[in-house]
């Protein structure tokens, strides 16, 4: 914690994900933020996108179109505007 009282402003907080990992985050601002990346379910790796509301981290259902997408960046410049990067993991990006 000593890290956090050294920058002000800068808050920790954890997602609900023990097996999880992220990769990108986009902040809009204080209230908004978006994480994709990715998270293992019965030993699979399974994409993940979360949203920030400013007290927690939501997790989106995925169309079934990004069932075993590899999902590696996120950029937004509005809550209505979010644009996700990845891989079908056969070497086609979206």
């Amino acid at each position: 914690m000593a890290l956090a009282n050294a920058a002000p402003g800068w808050r920790i907080t954890a997602t609900p994900d023990k097996n999880a990992g992220l990769r990108d985050v986009a902040v809009i601002n204080a209230k908004d933020a978006w994480a994709v990346g990715y998270e293992v379910v019965k030993g699979d790796a399974a994409p993940l996108v979360r949203r920030w509301n400013g007290r927690t981290w939501r997790k989106l259902a995925l169309p079934a179109a990004a069932k075993g997408a590899y999902l590696f960046s996120v950029s937004a410049s509005s809550s209505k505007n979010v644009w996700i990067g990845g891989s079908d993991g056969h070497g086609k990006q979206f």
